[in-house]
C-alpha cells in the first residue's frame, strides 16, 4: 500500500494540533525563506504545508525541514509523530529491522533526499529528473574538460557574493535550496550576512559534481544572469583550452 495517504493524514493531524501561535513563530523562522506576500497570504497551517510541497521542501521521503521548524517552535511532541510515520514506512518496505537502519540514520539520509520527493503519488516537479540528468551531464562534463568550482580564483568567490548576498529574492538562499541545502545549513549561513555566499560556495565546492558549469547553469534557471555572467569567462577559458 502506497504510503502517499498515511502521510496525507500526518499532516492534517499536525495541522490540526498546531496553534495561531505556534503559526506565528513558523512564519517567523520563514521570513528568510519566503517572500512577505507569500507569508501574508498564510492563513493557517494548512496553508503552510502546501507551500513547502509546492517548494519542494516537504514530502513523504524528506520532512527534515519541518522537523527543524517544529524542533526550534519547541513542538518536539509533532516531530515524534513525524518519526513514527518514518519508521512505520520503513517497517512496510523491510528496511528498519532487517538492515539495522535506525530513524537517526534516516533523518541524516532526509538531508540528501529532496530530490526523491514525492506529492499525492505523483513525482515531483520535471526539474527533478531533469537535475538527474544534468547532474550526470556536469560530471561525464567534469572528467573531460569541466573547472571545478575549487579551483577558481577567491576573486569570484567575491563577486559572486557582491550579487547574492544582499537580501533580495532569488538572493544567495533560493540558490542553495536549489543546490538541496536544508533550512539549518542555510540557517549558519546566515550568521555571517557579509560572507553568506562564499561560504555556501565554499562548501558546495567540496562535492563531487561542483563544477563551474553546474553552478552557472543553476544561476541561469533562478533567472540570476548577472551572477551565472561572472563564470562565462571561465568557461570560455576552459572550453578554448
Amino acid at each position: 500500500m502506497s504510503c502517499i495517504p498515511e502521510f496525507r493524514k500526518v499532516l492534517f493531524s499536525l495541522c490540526q494540533e498546531l496553534t495561531t501561535e505556534n503559526l506565528s513563530s513558523l512564519k517567523y523562522l520563514l521570513r528568510d525563506l519566503l517572500t512577505a506576500k507569500e507569508l501574508e497570504d498564510i492563513r493557517d497551517p494548512m496553508d503552510l504545508m502546501l507551500d513547502l510541497e509546492q517548494r519542494n521542501e516537504l514530502c513523504s521521503n524528506n520532512c527534515q525541514l519541518l522537523e527543524d521548524l517544529l524542533t526550534q517552535i519547541k513542538r518536539k511532541d509533532l516531530v515524534k509523530k513525524i518519526q513514527a510515520f518514518q519508521g512505520r514506512k520503513l517497517a512496510e518496505c523491510g528496511l528498519l529491522n532487517n538492515n539495522k537502519i535506525t530513524l537517526s540514520e534516516v533523518s541524516l539520509q532526509n538531508k540528501t533526499r529532496a530530490q526523491d520527493c514525492v506529492t499525492d503519488g505523483r513525482e515531483g516537479p520535471s526539474s527533478h529528473s531533469k537535475d538527474n540528468s544534468d547532474d550526470f551531464t556536469f560530471v561525464t562534463c567534469n572528467r573531460r574538460n569541466g573547472v571545478m568550482l575549487r579551483d577558481v580564483s577567491a576573486e569570484v568567490y567575491e563577486r559572486l557574493g557582491f550579487l547574492l548576498n544582499p537580501a533580495a529574492y532569488k538572493n544567495w538562499i533560493y540558490l542553495a535550496g536549489k543546490l538541496n541545502y536544508t533550512y539549518a545549513q542555510v540557517s549558519n549561513f546566515k550568521l555571517f550576512p557579509g560572507q553568506s555566499t562564499q561560504m555556501l560556495l565554499e562548501d558546495w565546492a567540496t562535492t563531487v559534481d561542483s563544477t563551474v558549469a553546474k553552478l552557472y547553469h543553476v544561476l541561469k534557471e533562478i533567472g540570476r544572469a548577472d551572477a551565472a555572467g561572472e563564470l562565462e569567462p571561465i568557461l570560455a577559458e576552459s572550453k578554448s583550452g
